[in-house]
C-alpha cells in the first residue's frame, strides 16, 4: 500500500493506494477535517467525469471516497494536482507489499487462456487454409468455426475482474430501476446506469466476458463434428480418427461442470474417484491433455495426405496446425473454464464498492422502502457467482455502509442531502 498525505489547507488530507496481482490499483481518499461540502463535491464530480468508478465508502470506522478504473497511482495523482485539488508537496510512505510481483505461475495462469486462443488462431487459420487450398467445404467449415471460437478466446479470455465488476453493476442499476427505485443524479449508480451499455452488441459482448471458454468450446465441438465428416467423405481414417475422438473431447469439456475452489470431493474412492475428482477440478483438461493426443493424430493425417496428394500445401498447413495446437492446448489443460475460478471472487476492494454504491442509492429513497430494498439487492447480488458471502451476508455489509453513509462526506451532497435524510430519520 502507498500512503500520501498533504498539508493543510489541501481540502483532501490523504490517499492511500491498495495493490493486488490481477488488477490495477484502487484508491481510498481521506478528506481533511476542513474541507467544505461544497469542495468535496466538486472533486467527486470531477472524478466521475473522468470516467473512473467513485463511490463513499467506510473502512475501519473511516469515511472515505474509493476511487478506481485508473491503471497507475501518478495517473490519478496528476490528475488532482492538474485541478488543484491537493496542494502543497505530499508525504510518501509506502508499505509492505506495494506493487506486488507476480510469479511466473500467475501471469501463465492470468494469461493462459489468451495466449491459447492466439496461438490456436494460427493453427485454425491454417486449418481453414489448408481446406481452402484443397477445395474441400468441410475442412473450410471447420477452419471458420475453430477460427472463430479461438477468436473469441483470445478476446475475451481471462478478462480482467474489472470488467466482471462493472457487469455486474449494471445489472444491479437495471435491477434496482426495476424495482422503482430512485437513482439521483448525484449518486454513483446514476452514472453506472447511464453509462450501461445497451443493445444486441453489448448484450453479446457480455455473454462473451462471462463464458469465452464454453464459447469457444462450443464452436470447437461444432468444428470437431465437422471435420469428422470430412474424414467420413475423404475416408482418411487418421481424419476419422481425429474428427471422432475431438468431437468427444470437446464435448465433454464443455458439458462437464467445474467444482468451485474447495468444493467437497467425490464420493467414489480409489483411481476412479481420483480422476473424477481431477477431471471436474479443471475440465478443460479433458480438452487440453486429450487434444495433444488428437494433434499427433491430424499429424498423422498430414503425412498420409503429403505423400498421397499432388498438391502438398494443404498437408504443410496441417503440420502447422498440429504445432500451435499443441501449444495452445498445453495452456488450455491448465486453466479453469469458469471465469469465477480462474480469477477467484471480487476482493475486498471491489465488494466494498458494490455494496456501498448500493447503499448510497439505497438512503436517497422513502425511509419505509431501506429494508425491504436492501434484501432485495442482496439476493439479487448473491445469485452472482464472483460476489463473495450469501444473501444475508451482503445484505449486512450493505447495511453497515448505509450506518456510516450518512456520515460521509462524500456521500450524495447536502444540495439534495443525504445529510438532511439522515437527520431527518
Amino acid at each position: 500500500m502507498s500512503l500520501y498525505t498533504f498539508p493543510t489547507p489541501s481540502p483532501i488530507r490523504g490517499i492511500s493506494f491498495s495493490h493486488a496481482n490481477d488488477r490495477a490499483p484502487v484508491a481510498l481518499i481521506e478528506a481533511a477535517p476542513g474541507a467544505s461540502a461544497d469542495q468535496l463535491s466538486t472533486i467527486r464530480r470531477a472524478l466521475d467525469a473522468g470516467a473512473w468508478n467513485c463511490v463513499p465508502v467506510s473502512l475501519g470506522g473511516r469515511e472515505m471516497l474509493q476511487v478506481a478504473g485508473f491503471e497507475k497511482e501518478q495517473q490519478l495523482l496528476n490528475y488532482l494536482q492538474r485541478y488543484a485539488f491537493v496542494e502543497g508537496t505530499s508525504e510518501f510512505r509506502a508499505e509492505a507489499g506495494d506493487n506486488p510481483t507476480r510469479t511466473t505461475r500467475e501471469w501463465v495462469q492470468d494469461y493462459g487462456l489468451k495466449a491459447a486462443g492466439y496461438l490456436n488462431i494460427v493453427g485454425d487459420a491454417s486449418l481453414l487454409g489448408a481446406g481452402l487450398m484443397n477445395g474441400r467445404s468441410k475442412e473450410i467449415a471447420a477452419g471458420t468455426l475453430y477460427t472463430a471460437g479461438a477468436t473469441v478466446l483470445a478476446r475475451y479470455g481471462n478478462t480482467k475482474t474489472e470488467y466482471h465488476v462493472k457487469q455486474v453493476l449494471e445489472e444491479t442499476a437495471d435491477f434496482m430501476k426495476k424495482q422503482a427505485v430512485n437513482l439521483p443524479e448525484d449518486c454513483g449508480m446514476f452514472n453506472v446506469m447511464k453509462e450501461k451499455r445497451e443493445g444486441a452488441m453489448a448484450s453479446m459482448d457480455k455473454f462473451f466476458t462471462r463464458y469465452p471458454s464454453e464459447v469457444m468450446l462450443g464452436a470447437y465441438t461444432l468444428g470437431a463434428f465437422t471435420m469428422l465428416q470430412s474424414g467420413m467423405k475423404q475416408k482418411d481414417p487418421w481424419g476419422i480418427a481425429y474428427g471422432a475422438s475431438s468431437t468427444v473431447l470437446k464435448a465433454a469439456s464443455l458439458l462437464i461442470p467445474e467444482k468451485a475452489p474447495g468444493a467437497p470431493k467425490a464420493e467414489a474412492h480409489g483411481p476412479l474417484g481420483k480422476f473424477v475428482d481431477w477431471v471436474q477440478e479443471k475440465p478443460l483438461r479433458v480438452y487440453g491433455f486429450g487434444s495433444m493426443v488428437n494433434n499427433v493424430i491430424l499429424g498423422m493425417s498430414a503425412i498420409r495426405e503429403y505423400r498421397t496428394e499432388p498438391n502438398k500445401t494443404g498437408a504443410i498447413f496441417k503440420f502447422i496446425t498440429a504445432s500451435t495446437y499443441m501449444l495452445g492446448d498445453a495452456l488450455i489443460a491448465i486453466s479453469n473454464k469458469d471465469h469465477v475460478n480462474a480469477d477467484g471472487k471480487f476482493d475486498a476492494d471491489e465488494q466494498r464498492g458494490i455494496v456501498a454504491l448500493v447503499a448510497e442509492s439505497v438512503l436517497r429513497n422513502p425511509p419505509e422502502m431501506h429494508e425491504a430494498l436492501t434484501n432485495n439487492v442482496a439476493g439479487f447480488l448473491a445469485t452472482h457467482a464472483e460476489m463473495q458471502g450469501d444473501a444475508a451476508e451482503i445484505a449486512a455489509s450493505i447495511k453497515e455502509q448505509e450506518v456510516h453513509m450518512k456520515n460521509n462526506p462524500w456521500a450524495c451532497r447536502a444540495d439534495n442531502p443525504i445529510v438532511s435524510l439522515a437527520n431527518s430519520r
